[in-house]
């Protein structure tokens, strides 16, 4: 067993990416220095002015990765991003894109800075 490294695994929320018909995509990023078997990435967002839609990993790290539970909870600005490796390798030592969050923002929505950051989610 290889001792770990010392490093902190981060996730780090990028600043919107695009902003098309109504939505706004969020990128979330991992670094991890150590092979990994699950994730569970807790996030809350600061306002009900927007509402979280869905989350993709189409294109990122985690995508072969079957096994991706997750809940929108809309009413607590709150979404749990699980993945779990079952059958799959683990998650491989390195950085890059996790997830997409796709948030709606209606019509007339005021221009705002709108805070997305981890949280504690309760266990189900």
């Amino acid at each position: 067993m290889i001792p770990d490294p010392g490093t902190l695994d981060t996730v780090r929320v990028n600043d919107v990416c695009a902003i098309a018909g109504g939505k706004a995509v969020v990128e979330v990023h991992l670094f991890n220095d150590e092979e990994m078997c699950a994730i569970q990435l807790p996030l809350k967002w600061s306002t009900d002015a927007v509402t979280l839609d869905s989350v993709s990993f189409v294109g990122g790290r985690v995508d072969y990765v079957e096994n991706k539970p997750g809940q929108i909870d809309t009413v607590n600005h709150r979404v749990n991003i699980g993945i779990v490796t079952i059958t799959e390798d683990p998650i491989p030592v390195g950085q890059g894109l996790i997830a997409r969050l796709y948030f709606n923002i209606p019509a007339g929505t005021p221009d705002q800075t709108i805070i997305i950051d981890s949280t504690f989610y309760p266990p189900a």
